[in-house]
Formats: C-alpha cells, structure tokens, sequence
C-alpha cells in the first residue's frame, strides 16, 4: 500500500520434515481487516509466489 502507517506482524514457524525438507508456516496478523485486505490487493501475493519459486530453484540446485 503506497500510504505509510500499516503495520504487520509476521510469525514464521519451521517443522523438520523428513528426507531433508522442512516446513514453512507463516502468519500474517493485521491491525485491521481493510491493512489485510489493502495488502492483498497490492499485488503482494505474486510478488511472495515468486520469491518461493526463486528459493525452491536455489534449495533444489544444491541437492
């Protein structure tokens, strides 16, 4: 969202899985329903999308 002020807080949360995997959670919590919705509507879930598919690209060269 262009306008400062929305504030997040982000919880991360790994789990060992096996064969060398791991499981990422994350939790998003907002101020308000309209920071939430604003954010989602920002474009930010392609953005997120992309940055996972660049770290599976980087986790799965190295094995």
């Amino acid at each position: 969202m262009p306008e400062k002020g929305h504030v997040s807080l982000e919880i991360l949360t790994m789990e060992v899985l096996p064969d060398n995997r791991t499981k990422l959670k994350i939790q998003s919590v907002f101020r308000s329903v309209e920071d939430r919705d604003g954010l989602i509507a920002s474009g930010m879930e392609g953005g997120l999308n992309a940055g996972f598919k660049k770290l599976d690209a980087l986790f799965l060269k190295k094995k």
